[in-house]
């Protein structure tokens, strides 16, 4: 990345000493600054310094964006979906490629391991501040679910990654359905959560019983064919 913006800044410039001086001043100036002439040399230094100002400000803006993109997590509705202020105001934010038990829904009673789910990701997270990065695969959607809830990955401030650590841990499933940049590896997390015993993934193929079987059966349909409830 360092190498490529440096070759834009170096043709930037040297667009600047081609260009302008022929177009704006002239050719006998151009020559006159060849000759070595400290009044155009002078010029020429004003006209470099303003292509850098020129790149400068742009880098320093997004890093400063970079900086800013950092939110509050002001609530925590499940293991899979937050509440942020971004932008000013509140906002749901539903984290990306994980699918967490239902713990709030107007049609569903609590489901097996959802309030296990919503507590890992309420220390996890709650009163934190948190990075929300966004898929490339959701921008003609604006980045929101039909719910109009944010579409992102959360990360802590030293890096920790909340919506892996919830498949990691066993506290969720890999939510496939729609395609997203680290489909792989969270479908690679899963399957390691559940051949290393963790807990939730254990339970479900131990045939704890559940308040919601269709749910689990879907998943396990799909995610875990060999899986037979008991």
């Amino acid at each position: 990345m360092k190498i490529r913006k440096s070759f834009l800044f170096f043709t930037f410039c040297r667009g600047i000493l081609d260009y302008l001086p022929l177009r704006v001043i002239n050719y006998d100036s151009y020559t006159r600054y060849l000759s070595g002439d400290r009044t155009m040399k002078k010029i020429f230094s004003y006209l470099l310094l303003l292509a850098a100002i020129g790149i400068a400000i742009p880098l320093l803006l997004k890093a400063q964006a970079s900086r800013s993109s950092f939110v509050r997590v002001i609530d925590i509705f499940d293991g899979d979906t937050i509440k942020v202020t971004y932008q000013g105001k509140p906002e749901k934010v539903r984290l990306i490629g994980v699918d967490a038990p239902e713990l709030r829904h107007s049609t569903r009673s609590v489901m097996y391991y959802a309030q296990e789910a919503a507590d890992f990701t309420e220390r996890m997270v709650k009163g934190k501040r948190v990075r929300l990065e966004f898929d490339e695969n959701n921008k003609y959607i604006q980045n929101r679910d039909k719910y109009d809830r944010l579409l992102a990955y959360v990360y802590l401030e030293d890096g920790f990654f909340l919506n892996a650590e919830l498949l990691k841990r066993g506290y969720g499933f890999a939510y496939t359905e729609f395609p997203f940049k680290y489909q792989d590896e969270f479908r690679r997390y899963q399957k390691e959560a559940a051949e290393g015993g963790v807990e939730f993934i254990v339970c479900i193929t131990e045939g704890v019983p559940m308040q919601d079987e269709a749910w689990f059966f879907n998943k396990l349909q799909r995610d875990f064919p060999s899986v037979q409830l008991l």
